[in-house]
């Protein structure tokens, strides 16, 4: 934004330092603001954690809707079944769900 006054107005030098001075004024004051109104950035990991656990969650049911329905279509169609029954990523899901259980149960004691 600034490039852009200096380069309409370049002989403007009180002008430009006016500027520069409002907007680290902004600047300064937007932080503070933050920092205030945020003062604990300790909350910011456990919900960090448990979106997370969410979405490893809403991952779990997606794969066991999958799996349902994979068996259900080897009931009907055994060959279009055998290609989808191979969900090795239910056990990781698992594995991750319990490694953020352990961080979130860490980070809140």
């Amino acid at each position: 934004m600034l490039w852009r006054i200096y380069l309409r107005q370049p002989l403007q030098r009180r002008h430009h330092a006016r500027l520069r001075e409002t907007l680290s004024a902004f600047k300064r004051g937007y932080i503070e603001y933050f920092n205030k109104q945020y003062p604990e950035p300790a909350y910011f990991a456990a919900a960090t954690r448990l979106l997370e656990l969410q979405h490893t969650g809403m991952s779990m049911a997606m794969n066991q809707g999958k799996l349902k329905l994979a068996r259900r279509l080897k009931e009907v169609r055994p060959i279009l079944a055998a290609t989808k029954t191979g969900l090795t990523t239910f056990a990781l899901l698992e594995l991750e769900k319990r490694w953020l259980f352990q961080q979130l149960a860490c980070e809140l004691s």
